[in-house]
């Protein structure tokens, strides 16, 4: 892939060579893939589950025979937009010639109408389908994982936001799925969360579907001194120079969590400053928190003031233990127990924090810092 302008992507996946470490990670799913296991893979939001996946599948595509589709499961509200959403992502992929696949799909699908459409602004032909409305979607979604597995080669299929089956009206798609996945034999399923807690009950409940059904990989930040190491060398191999003590400030200050230093860096690096001082970098981390000031103010007020309040004294402590504890609550002057512990809850059901080995943090690193000041 060609050389991009700035090293610190925050978008999307570019090649290796802008892709820090990550490298045990990868080779767990590339040995479950060839020797026939799925994998679960788990972390926080905006750790790089999404990039380490794209990565997996650039190291796959050297390998003959190996397909690899990604879908996001969060748009989809139902097993109707499931179907839709895999049709479209793989069997409209899977051969070049869109007059012999349009031919070949609709002789194999009862219920499942492929439809070639254009592009508006490049004029690119795609592959849509549309589904019977009178016709249970399970059905169509046996039929797409019957046609997957008689192609060629092997197939790879990463469900991402994979928790958003269980928001379906459709109550058994858990247990549907599991046994398309239970029977496939050409084809290997990634599935990719950031709800930690609901996944791990899913894969680890001896009453659920996909009890024990693969392996498990909880995706934590990169370590910080390979971290640092690579982000004072794409500096320097654009001809500038940050120090030691520079790095580490933008590691701590993000919490090492990827799209956040990502996102620093990249900032940093389009300023083209040749050799950033410490007081350069707080005067951007500043300008990221301003920019952002209007939201944040919104924040407060959708959320209650208990809410709000103890919202603000995780931020403060940047790691709060004891929550319920006499002395958090009496410090930050958060009222009772009890309202304390109804915030906490409605705080975590609205994923604006999350419990790390006892230690509650603000889930946004951008909003924790901008909190701490206010």
């Amino acid at each position: 892939m060609d050389k991009i302008e700035n090293p610190f992507p925050v978008i999307a996946y570019h090649s290796p060579e802008y892709f820090c470490n990550r490298q045990s990670e990868t080779d767990q799913i590339l040995e479950g893939i060839k020797n026939g296991r799925n994998t679960t893979v788990t972390a926080l939001r905006r750790m790089g589950k999404t990039g380490l996946i794209q990565h997996v599948f650039q190291q796959l595509k050297s390998k003959k025979g190996v397909r690899c589709f990604y879908l996001d499961l969060y748009p989809t509200t139902s097993q109707a937009d499931l179907v839709k959403l895999l049709a479209k992502s793989t069997l409209g992929k899977l051969d070049s010639n869109q007059i012999k696949l349009m031919r070949e799909l609709a002789n194999f699908f009862t219920h499942l109408r492929p439809m070639i459409q254009y592009d508006q602004m490049s004029g690119a032909p795609s592959v849509e389908f549309t589904l019977d409305a009178n016709v249970q979607a399970e059905h169509s979604l046996e039929q797409i994982f019957a046609y997957l597995e008689k192609q060629p080669g092997q197939i790879v299929l990463a469900f991402d936001e994979f928790q958003q089956i269980l928001e379906y009206s459709e109550k058994n798609t858990e247990a549907l799925l599991q046994t398309f996945v239970q029977k496939a034999k050409n084809i290997r399923f990634i599935f990719v969360d950031s709800q930690n807690s609901m996944m791990q009950a899913m894969f680890r409940n001896q009453s659920r579907p996909f009890y024990q059904s693969t392996d498990m990989l909880n995706l934590v930040a990169i370590e910080h001194d390979i971290y640092r190491k690579f982000i004072i060398e794409k500096f320097a191999e654009g001809k500038r120079k940050i120090s030691d003590a520079i790095a580490d400030r933008i590691l701590d200050w993000c919490r090492h969590h990827t799209y956040y230093v990502q996102l620093l860096c990249n900032r940093l690096y389009t300023k083209g400053i040749r050799q950033p001082d410490e007081w350069y970098v707080e005067r951007l981390m500043a300008e990221l928190l301003d920019e952002n000031s209007s939201v944040y103010y919104n924040y407060r007020k959708l959320l209650t003031q208990n809410q709000w309040l103890l919202m603000k004294a995780i931020a403060k402590e940047n790691g709060a233990r004891q929550v319920l504890g006499g002395e958090f609550i009496r410090k930050n002057e958060l009222g009772s127990t009890s309202s304390v512990q109804t915030a906490l809850a409605a705080l975590l059901d609205k994923e604006m924090i999350f419990d790390e080995e006892g230690r509650f943090y603000v889930y946004d690193v951008l909003l924790s810092r901008w909190l701490e000041q206010h």
